[in-house]
């Protein structure tokens, strides 16, 4: 048996003897609380407290480890109580104050420190907590003055000076941020997050060596921060280090399998790297924590690259979850209507779609993908001109559906006007060499498909939907 652990037992035994010893009781409380062991402490503050209703010390260390415990109402109801039982001490404004903060009651905090620097103008936890005020609040400004005046009161004041980095980083002062660091780290060169942010700010700076030399300072320091490890995968993905990048963001998934950051970075790098199946991996881990709109673009995006499985496989997850809106519908009816069993439940949300009122931009190119698969052109085209912004898949699906219509002449004028300022569109140049060579001018044609080529068109499995272009290439590729 250690020494320490003697003293415990040996406070424990006065404990027993007498509960209602304040200093045994007290101390016992304490050393129980450092430990974690915070019922057992919150239980021996109560009985104290019995005994001595109105005692400030007692009381303000029970609203400690309450607020500690996230028992915020009854922290705040005991940080009110020392606010009237001593309204010229400033530990339980400060308190209340802190507690106000995490209830996101802004106005109540401002208060409470206000109150606090009235009765202590140069107190520095008071000033700290009001630049935090001014900061949850997004007064950056106002936040970086009151950190400052921290700084200035108690120059060694190493939260102050960390606080007011993160403040310049908001406004992206990043040389002033990473002063204030190092400022930080002179009163405690053990602080691991000032370090990593002086290595995100650097990143910033786009000075990947500091940043890298940053970033393993802090991981010397602490090997078990899975957002740490995300910053280091960053950078590496930013330098185009795929591998070392997905090596680091799979050790910030292992140390933190819940935390969406580490996944939503292998995610993204997985489509980087054209790895479709820890795309839909690391898409399916953290789905339930993914908004509609980011479950809508993993969608589109599989659609894109024609991974129909992954689709199937994702919207069970979808159902599973009970996740449903207009925009997931969408992707869901062009799901199903590629599967041979399902074209009547991919009409009957096409039917619901197609009715309302003001569907987005993403709707309409689902209506419009939908009604070209049906070949129902003049709906396709329809849906594609009511969109507010397009990009080339849109125009794209626009000019397929004018020319299997035969409006070739108007699909021509749109892709002309389109290849005008997009000359490396190589979508605009194979259109128009299917236009030309509907219309038998095939030495157009064949120019225009050189142009595709040379613009990147390289997907020449496409070419067996107009024959006599696939004909045109085969005379002139030697295949």
């Amino acid at each position: 048996m250690t020494e320490k652990t003697e003293d415990l037992e040996q406070l424990r035994k006065a404990y027993r003897e007498d509960p209602a010893d304040r200093d045994t009781a007290s101390r016992l409380a304490e050393i129980y609380t450092d430990r974690g062991w915070l019922n057992e402490g919150i239980q021996i503050y109560r009985d104290l407290i019995q005994v001595y209703p109105d005692d400030y010390e007692l009381l303000l260390a029970l609203g400690n480890v309450n607020f500690t415990r996230r028992n915020i109402p009854e922290s705040l109801r005991i940080f009110k109580k020392l606010t009237v039982l001593k309204p010229a001490r400033v530990e339980g404004w400060n308190n209340l104050g802190i507690v106000y903060l995490a209830q996101e009651d802004f106005d109540s905090a401002r208060v409470a420190f206000e109150k606090v620097l009235q009765i202590e103008p140069e107190n520095h936890g008071a000033l700290l907590n009001m630049g935090n005020f001014y900061d949850h609040v997004g007064n950056n400004d106002k936040a970086i003055e009151m950190f400052k005046r921290a700084t200035a009161v108690r120059p060694d004041f190493q939260d102050a000076w960390f606080n007011l980095g993160n403040a310049y980083i908001k406004k992206l002062h990043l040389h002033k941020a990473i002063d204030a660091y190092e400022k930080s780290l002179k009163y405690n060169p053990a602080f691991f997050s000032a370090f990593k942010n002086i290595g995100y700010a650097y990143e910033q700076l786009n000075d990947f060596e500091k940043a890298k030399t940053y970033y393993e300072k802090a991981l010397a320091i602490n090997k078990a921060d899975a957002s740490l490890y995300v910053n280091i995968a960053s950078l590496h993905a930013r330098l185009n280090q795929l591998d070392k990048a997905k090596d680091y963001f799979l050790r910030a998934v292992k140390l933190a399998p819940k935390d969406a950051a580490g996944w939503l970075g292998l995610r993204d790098l997985s489509l980087k790297k054209g790895d479709l199946k820890t795309y839909v991996k690391s898409t399916n881990a953290i789905l339930q924590r993914l908004d509609n709109n980011s479950i809508v673009e993993s969608l589109r995006v599989l659609r894109k690259l024609s991974q129909h499985d992954s689709i199937e496989l994702l919207l069970r997850a979808i159902d599973k979850l009970e996740k449903t809106g207009d925009e997931i519908d969408a992707e869901r009816m062009l799901a199903y209507a590629g599967q041979e069993n399902e074209n009547t439940r991919a009409a009957v949300l096409y039917k619901r779609l197609q009715s309302i009122v003001h569907p987005s931009d993403h709707m309409l190119q689902c209506l419009a993908e939908y009604t070209f698969r049906q070949k129902r052109y003049e709906q396709t085209i329809r849906y594609i001109q009511a969109m507010k912004e397009k990009d080339i898949t849109d125009y794209t699906i626009q000019w397929k559906a004018l020319i299997a219509s035969g409006a070739l002449e108007v699909a021509e004028q749109l892709i002309e006007n389109y290849l005008e300022e997009n000359q490396d569109c190589f979508e605009g140049w194979y259109q128009r060499a299917r236009i030309e060579i509907k219309k038998k001018q095939t030495d157009a044609a064949r120019n225009y498909l050189i142009r595709a080529m040379e613009s990147g068109f390289a997907d020449f499995d496409r070419l067996e939907e107009e024959p006599a272009l696939r004909k045109l290439y085969l005379s002139f590729s030697g295949k």
